[in-house]
């Protein structure tokens, strides 16, 4: 399953322009400041899942996974 979202994404020397793009259940991000975390998809309420590297899920609002995330 996949989704299209609309993020920034890092380009030649550090610029970020914002782009559609696909993320695959199962496909690593960065959020904020966190690195190799998988995103799992998105639930009834529409909240974006996380999950780290330990196993730990996190639910953040779709728009705050926007803003933040980098692919």
């Amino acid at each position: 399953m996949s989704y299209d979202f609309e993020v920034p994404v890092r380009k030649k020397r550090k610029e970020k322009k914002s782009e559609t793009i696909t993320l695959e259940i199962g496909q690593k991000v960065r959020y904020v400041f966190f690195s190799n975390i998988t995103f799992e998809g998105i639930d009834e309420n529409g909240d974006v899942i996380l999950k780290d590297k330990s196993g730990n899920i996190k639910k953040v609002s779709k728009s705050l996974f926007q803003k933040y995330v980098e692919i």
